[in-house]
């Protein structure tokens, strides 16, 4: 993988599941879900076997759901999205082409 798609999430199951779909199952995906809603996490990791789900106690906001985030991935280069986006095809392998160009 060439990257990790961060995701921070707040009991939004139906939004963070279309999220997911349009990234695809062969990319990286790190969700921080923003509650301690297991169900959730049991969903999305069952569903996307390329997924992992982290939870937090509560609510710490974007900024430290992201810092989290962050410290638990070990690719050097890491996408952050809402669940409100819709990645394409074409937009990842745009970012794998400038990835290749960075690293010469």
């Amino acid at each position: 993988m060439k990257f990790t798609t961060l995701i921070i999430s707040y009991k939004s199951l139906n939004k963070l599941d279309e999220c997911i779909k349009t990234i695809g199952e062969k990319k990286e995906i790190l969700v921080i879900e923003n509650s301690k809603d297991i169900q959730i996490k049991n969903e999305i990791e069952k569903k996307y076997k390329n997924c992992n789900v982290f939870l937090n106690n509560e609510n710490l906001g974007y900024s430290a759901a992201s810092n989290i985030g962050f410290r638990n991935i070990k690719n050097d280069y890491v996408l952050l999205i809402n669940t409100d986006k819709v990645i394409h095809e074409q937009q990842i392998s745009e970012i794998e082409k400038e990835i290749d160009a960075l690293e010469g």
